[in-house]
């Protein structure tokens, strides 16, 4: 075997013109991440890191030693006797968190691509590199490879559909677990499933589950605590009615201890979102017309090794964030490091108190008031103590550097991040989280 640089394989002046961009951007929408092709990685990688990929010539994913915030993938498109080398660098403060599955499937999938699109010399590609690419990073990872890919597909494609479904005019609600063991489910107790089976009506409950067009069925659970179950057999015909309210907010969202093996959840909510989640705790999210990878553990690493003053209350902050996003709110939550100076960046004025006594951030009979406080302009002020000081901070922008950052509320957010932690969620759901010390921020 011969080994080269991506750089020479035939019709490489053609990807360059389009799909490599589209590869790219791809990639930073799925990974939140920044993205860099490396045309000719066995010099690059060699010189910059030591890395001499030819060692081990199939060998996919680099750690760089002093450089945690970095991942070096290696893709490999084999044409005859020789083998074409491209490299896919990507930085972001999450990436020393994530599991190596998502990384593997990840290869592997674009390597597909790039096999596909080299024998059409790169010629009509670029729709091989946007969203049916990531489409088929999630479904190479839901169930590692217990189940035909092409009924997982249809699964996929089908909860898009009931995305934008509506019940007597209004959006809705709903879900499906995807499992290899219906009886593991029906013993639910035994396997600690923390829930109860229900078996359906024989004959006037059970449906097709290429059914899609039956809204009515589909409404009668709501993808949080009542979930269809299947085994991939053509007939939905049990439901299962999840009971862990002991659990973390994440863990109850993600099914943590439910789902187990090849388990997978499959829901959609709020006339937008389809989420999709492994056992792992594994998200992928699609919104925006794109897919979004979240690994919940992944991030609450980074959150505590940079602002550890947040683990009290950390569970309870995660949960107001995603109702923010997933409820239109516009918000941002400000945790400064350091509360005795928050006056170098904020404006005297602004600092409204809304009680004599200070409320708890983390008490469940406070939320009501949160959620409104959260949704006032400005930021809202929490303490080390989990304490909520101050709403409708505003920042002074005066104060803020020039840079790349665009907008109003991303500008305060990064501002405030210069003391402790900031979280932006815009009006249409997306979330940037600012931390001290961090260039940029993280999307989620």
């Amino acid at each position: 075997m011969q080994y080269f640089n991506f750089e020479y394989i035939k019709g490489d002046e053609r990807f360059k013109l389009g799909p490599h961009k589209a590869l790219m951007r791809t990639l930073e929408d799925f990974y939140g991440a920044t993205v860099r092709l490396v045309f000719n990685p066995m010099e690059t990688f060699k010189n910059r890191y030591n890395i001499d990929i030819t060692a081990n010539p199939k060998k996919e994913l680099y750690r760089v030693d002093g450089i945690p915030d970095m991942v070096l993938l290696v893709i490999y498109a084999e044409q005859g006797d020789s083998m074409f080398y491209l490299g896919i660098q990507l930085d972001s403060p999450l990436m020393q968190y994530y599991d190596t599955s998502i990384f593997h499937s990840t290869c592997i999938n674009v390597g597909r691509k790039l096999k596909e699109a080299s024998e059409r010399s790169f010629r009509s590609c670029l729709s091989l590199f946007n969203e049916s690419l990531v489409k088929e990073i999630v479904i190479g990872n839901i169930g590692k490879g217990s189940y035909d890919i092409s009924k997982v597909s249809y699964l996929v494609d089908m909860f898009l559909g009931l995305r934008s479904a509506t019940f007597e005019g209004k959006h809705f609600s709903t879900g499906l677990i995807l499992t290899k063991s219906l009886f593991a489910f029906s013993k639910a107790e035994k396997f600690d499933k923390e829930g109860k089976f229900i078996r359906l009506s024989s004959g006037k409950m059970n449906v097709d589950i290429t059914d899609r067009q039956n809204i009515r069925f589909w409404y009668l659970v709501d993808g949080y605590h009542t979930f269809y179950l299947t085994d991939l057999k053509k007939t939905l015909n049990s439901v299962f009615l999840y009971d862990g309210g002991a659990n973390d907010y994440v863990s109850e969202m993600l099914l943590s201890k439910t789902l187990q093996g090849a388990d997978a959840l499959f829901r959609v909510s709020n006339g937008r979102e389809l989420s999709v989640v492994d056992s792992d705790g594994q998200e992928f999210l699609h919104l925006e017309k794109c897919w979004k990878y979240r690994d919940y553990n992944a991030l609450k690493q980074c959150v505590m090794a940079r602002v550890p003053h947040v683990a009290g209350f950390y569970d309870m902050l995660i949960r107001c964030v995603l109702d923010c996003s997933k409820s239109d709110t516009s918000s941002i939550i400000w945790l400064p490091k350091d509360i005795n100076t928050i006056d170098n960046i904020v404006l005297e004025k602004s600092k409204n108190v809304f009680s004599d006594k200070l409320l708890n951030f983390n008490d469940e009979k406070n939320q009501p008031i949160v959620k409104r406080l959260l949704s006032s302009d400005g930021a809202t002020v929490i303490d080390a103590n989990g304490k909520i000081r101050y709403f409708g901070c505003i920042a002074d922008i005066s104060k803020a550097t020039a840079g790349g950052i665009k907008g109003t509320g991303e500008t305060a957010a990064s501002l405030l991040a210069q003391n402790g932690m900031a979280i932006k969620i815009s009006q249409d759901g997306p979330i940037k989280i600012f931390i001290e010390g961090m260039d940029g921020y993280i999307p989620f």
